[in-house]
């Protein structure tokens, strides 16, 4: 994910060899035991194997290419202090939010845009 960013539901791939890895549950707890406090491993699975010039195909997964979009959360706190455990979940305002302001500012964003300036590169260059 993005520097700074806080992930969940975050949805990776790697590929292996066919066979070569059987018994997911135990992958996961290894995977696991190596990783540190803030990541962990949820729900190993099996996704459908193909080769480079296959990718295109809706039977092979790929954890970029196959993503049907992001949701992004912004969350503030305008107490005096941020909580300890979430300061870094949490952005500080240190004045008061003047909420008329907030909500006529985000009507920019309601609607359909064009926000392919912000996706992963997915064609290779020619």
């Amino acid at each position: 994910t993005d520097l700074g960013v806080h992930a969940r539901g975050q949805v990776i791939h790697f590929d292996l060899p066919p066979d070569s890895l059987t018994d997911f549950d135990t992958f996961e707890y290894k995977i696991n035991r190596l990783l540190p406090d803030d990541v962990k491993l949820y729900n190993v699975t099996f996704a459908p194997y193909g080769k480079l010039e296959q990718e295109e195909s809706d039977d092979i997964f790929h954890a970029t290419k196959s993503a049907e979009g992001k949701l992004y959360s912004y969350r503030f706190c305008n107490n005096q202090f941020v909580d300890p455990v979430l300061r870094q979940q949490y952005a500080h305002m240190y004045k008061p939010i003047d909420f008329e302001k907030l909500t006529a500012s985000l009507e920019m964003f309601v609607g359909t845009h064009d926000f392919r300036s912000f996706c992963n590169r997915l064609e290779k260059d020619t």
